[in-house]
């Protein structure tokens, strides 16, 4: 790997670092932002939807962009947006106000198409899922420390309300674009190459539509994040009226999905074990989640949850990294505009799954709640299966234009 390659690693996964570090705070504490504000199990589970929509308009339109301009700026943009996204939330003074925060800071958070971009560039399809891998250990090790503040935090008693937290993550976030700006952003100008010649969105769309599979594996991440979602979303607020959760105590599932992410990764990125990212480990990671949902709905505890949030961390560390290495291999220079399509179809799944689950959770109760789950990692699981040992055909090039 060439000195200015590692550079853009070492700049994005510190930035990646201290994004997670902040959303792993946030996360856990949003649910009990909006129940003080008098929201309900549905009102929550559309707060976490709002966000999910945002990145579903945002992900097409960031990735198209960055295909076309220098995503050194457009990233900065976008970074810079989060950061004033999160201040914004300490004066969040309705559900109506704080679901459009959520829904700006979703749209802009879709810029992990352009970083996912970026690595395409940087890597041969042979490389691909390593490269990936690299790019998102930092996130993870975020989602790892940030939790783990936050639980500090609460048994130490050092905050009696959640403002202070919130400023302590708008402030980490506020951190990440001078990060981006400071390290990498001559090697990002290097890496973007100018060109007229990219496919018109109608084509890189029906080749995204017409190949069994990029099709699939777009709906199998679809799955796995809607699961998450559910765990994330829906956890919390039966911990709460059930057994007296506080936000400190919620940040453990952040925790252990976060640990889980990090051991698996950790081999990706170091090609110890390639058979991480076949086939048969994509099979396997969808199918560990559904013991995870059988375990809840017959055992609702603590213990329970944190359970299903380790199978759920295990299976999105493959997908998360085989599903976006799978698909750019298609892509025929248009990686940003096809990741783009990838993460808009994961996003508007996970839009629809909180505000499903949040409705059946008000009206049928916890355990439906995760038989919807349930369903959910089973077809995942058979999406993955029609994939085993069946060499799939490849699309031709979609013509360009000049």
């Amino acid at each position: 790997m060439s000195t200015s390659n590692k550079t853009v690693y070492v700049g994005v996964i510190l930035a990646g670092l201290l994004d997670s570090l902040a959303l792993g705070i946030i996360m856990p504490i949003l649910p009990f932002i909006a129940l003080d504000l008098g929201a309900n199990a549905f009102w929550i589970g559309a707060l976490f939807a709002v966000q999910f929509v945002g990145g579903a308009l945002g992900s097409p339109i960031l990735g198209r962009l960055a295909d076309v301009v220098p995503r050194g700026a457009l990233l900065i943009i976008s970074l810079v947006s989060i950061a004033l996204g999160n201040w914004a939330l300490l004066f969040a003074s309705s559900i109506p106000m704080l679901i459009l925060i959520r829904g700006f800071v979703g749209f802009m958070s879709s810029n992990l198409v352009i970083l996912e971009s970026i690595v395409a560039d940087m890597t041969s399809d042979k490389e691909r899922s390593a490269g990936l891998a690299k790019l998102r250990l930092g996130s993870t090790l975020g989602l790892i420390i940030g939790p783990a503040i936050l639980a500090t935090i609460g048994s130490l008693g050092l905050f009696s309300s959640t403002a202070p937290m919130l400023i302590l993550a708008a402030s980490v976030t506020s951190l990440v674009p001078i990060i981006i700006g400071v390290t990498v952003m001559e090697r990002l100008r290097a890496l973007h190459v100018k060109t007229t010649k990219k496919a018109p969105y109608s084509e890189v769309f029906k080749v995204f539509r017409s190949n069994p599979k990029v099709r699939d594996f777009a709906l199998i991440k679809t799955l796995i994040a809607m699961c998450f979602g559910l765990i994330m979303g829906i956890g919390p607020v039966w911990a709460e009226t059930a057994i007296g959760w506080t936000a400190s105590d919620a940040s453990r599932l952040m925790l252990t999905f976060g640990l889980s992410l990090f051991v698996i990764q950790i081999f990706i990125a170091t090609n110890r074990v390639k058979w991480f990212v076949s086939m048969n480990a994509l099979v396997l990671a969808c199918l560990i989640v559904i013991p995870g949902m059988i375990f809840v709905i017959f055992s609702s505890s603590a213990v329970s949850l944190v359970v299903l949030c380790c199978t759920i961390g295990l299976s999105s560390a493959i997908v998360n990294i085989t599903v976006p290495s799978e698909i750019s291999k298609v892509s025929y220079g248009n990686v940003g505009a096809m990741l783009g399509l990838m993460s808009t179809t994961v996003l508007i799944g996970s839009t629809l799954g909180p505000l499903v689950f949040g409705y059946v959770y008000d009206h049928y109760g916890y355990v439906w709640s995760w038989v919807c789950g349930l369903v959910c990692a089973g077809f995942a699981t058979y999406l993955a299966t029609k994939h085993l040992n069946r060499p799939v055909k490849a699309e031709s090039q979609p013509e360009v234009a000049a």
